[in-house]
C-alpha cells in the first residue's frame, strides 16, 4: 500500500467505508461527498452520531489512529465520494 491513495467512490447503494470492529489503517479526508458514521443499537436500529462533508474528517478515525483501538462505528457514504487516505505510518509520523 503506498502513503497515500485517492479514493473516488461513486456507489449505485450504499457503500460501508470501514465496520464498526475494524482496524484503523488509514486517515481519511473527504475531498467531496458525504459520509455518515453510524452505531447501531441492540434492536439493530441505525443511530447516526454525524456526517463528515467535503473538507472534513473523520473524528472516530482520528481517535482509533491515536489510541490504536478498532473501530467503534462504521462509515457509510451518503453521496459519491473522493477522499484522501493517508497511511497510518506516514499519519504517525506527521504527529
Amino acid at each position: 500500500m503506498g502513503d497515500f491513495i485517492i479514493l473516488a467512490i461513486a456507489p449505485d447503494r450504499i457503500y460501508l467505508i470501514f465496520h464498526q470492529g475494524d482496524q484503523c489503517l488509514n486517515y481519511l479526508l473527504v475531498i467531496s461527498g458525504s459520509v455518515k458514521v453510524i452505531t447501531r443499537a441492540e434492536n439493530g436500529r441505525e443511530i447516526v452520531l454525524y456526517h463528515i462533508t467535503s473538507g472534513g474528517s473523520c473524528v472516530l478515525t482520528t481517535s482509533c489512529l491515536i489510541s490504536s483501538e478498532d473501530y467503534p462505528a462504521e462509515g457509510v457514504t451518503e453521496t459519491d465520494i473522493l477522499a484522501l487516505a493517508i497511511a497510518k505510518p506516514v499519519f504517525e509520523y506527521v504527529n
